[in-house]
């Protein structure tokens, strides 16, 4: 009887290492660009938001719609005949829209939001006299954009600036 070939029994220690260690390398480089994608895909989000928001303002004449922040949940109410200025965030009439709404992922935070939302008026166009510009702040240290600036035009275009850690204007608009 012939005795086994020792090169034929599997893998070395030396080797399964070689490979747990060249994989962990590649984990380690790739996993923070996965993280930023969640402010890359957020501040997307709340510009579609807000986009939606002021179509369906428009195509439901007179009922206007308002987005709010409530904690980490942006949410879009609508008031049957109502007056966007008038009626106040706390008002019973309002009614949320469910498809709209959203929660703000961890690494994401919004500052410097009207304490009484942003209103579109029937027409679809911000209600006048009403701040339309707040800021998305990305928390993620290890990331290129930690702020992008979004203004609301009082007809409802919406625009974004992005900036780098020394409140830099990103040029070419990417976020990570």
């Amino acid at each position: 009887m012939t005795r086994p070939n020792n090169s034929n029994l599997g893998f070395s220690l030396v080797e399964l290492l070689t490979v747990v260690i060249i994989t962990a390398i590649i984990a380690a480089i790739a996993f923070p660009s996965f993280q930023n994608k969640v402010f890359a895909k957020t501040v997307p989000q709340i510009e579609s938001t807000i986009k939606i928001v002021s179509l369906k303002s428009r195509a439901n004449a007179g009922n206007p719609y308002r987005i709010s922040l409530q904690g980490k949940w942006i949410r879009v109410d609508s008031i049957p005949n109502g007056n966007c200025t008038t009626t106040p965030i706390t008002a019973s009439g309002w009614s949320q829209d469910p498809t709209q709404s959203f929660e703000l992922p961890d690494d994401v935070s919004i500052t410097n939001f009207p304490p009484n939302g942003i209103c579109f008026d029937g027409t679809g166009q911000a209600a006048p006299g009403t701040v339309r510009s707040f800021d998305v702040i990305n928390n993620r240290a290890n990331s290129r954009a930690v702020k992008a600036s979004i203004t609301i035009s009082l007809i409802g275009d919406v625009t974004r600036t992005l900036y780098d850690s020394n409140n830099t204007v990103i040029t070419n608009g990417k976020f990570y």
